[in-house]
């Protein structure tokens, strides 16, 4: 059952992601015209090659994403995951102004499907999870406060809970990593 302090977390990381996609948007055009010119010509050649890349996100989500789950237990993570959330929506943001200022409003709506196909369930998944994180966070912190076992039981289930939406994050990353290029490709005839 969704309580109002998880509905609270999830409005919470969405306002963050939307700051970091307008910051990350407006970045492109904060930096120098030659430095703009090396990214967007980077950002070209990599489209060029979309059809030998494999997109894989694995091995970085399970190392960061099971670091953030240790970290929850000292309450320090909780302003890293609002960093992280962030930093996400600045690198989206990112992506959709370089290939619009590449492609016009064709490379916009690439732009969209390249985040709908690699992203799109990463930020649904994560954000239920940062969502029990957080809540380890609150136990943790309240167990301090007043004994070692406060809600301990409670602790126990918010931990499970964590890791099933981190399996569902990993999940959909190997399906991300098999199929994520191919059906990028089906789509590249827009910025073509």
């Amino acid at each position: 059952m969704w309580t109002s302090s998880r509905k609270k977390y999830l409005i919470l990381f969405s306002i963050i992601l939307l700051i970091g996609l307008i910051m990350g948007f407006s970045f492109l055009n904060s930096i120098d015209e030659a430095n703009k010119e090396i990214v967007l010509t980077n950002i070209n050649e990599w489209l060029i090659n979309l059809k030998n890349i494999k997109i894989n996100y694995i091995f970085s989500h399970i190392l960061v994403l099971s670091l953030f789950l240790v970290i929850s237990f000292f309450i320090l993570g909780m302003p890293i995951y609002l960093f992280y959330i962030f930093y996400n929506g600045f690198s989206l943001g990112f992506i959709i102004a370089s290939l619009g200022s590449i492609f016009g409003l064709k490379g916009y709506l690439f732009s969209l499907i390249y985040i709908i196909i690699t992203k799109g369930l990463f930020l649904f998944w994560s954000f239920f999870y940062f969502t029990y994180l957080f809540r380890i966070g609150e136990n943790c912190f309240w167990g301090y406060l007043k004994n070692k076992n406060y809600r301990k039981d409670k602790l126990e289930i918010t931990v499970k809970k964590s890791l099933v939406f981190l399996s569902f994050i990993i999940i959909s990353d190997i399906f991300i990593y098999f199929l994520g290029g191919n059906m990028l490709n089906i789509f590249k005839f827009l910025i073509n």
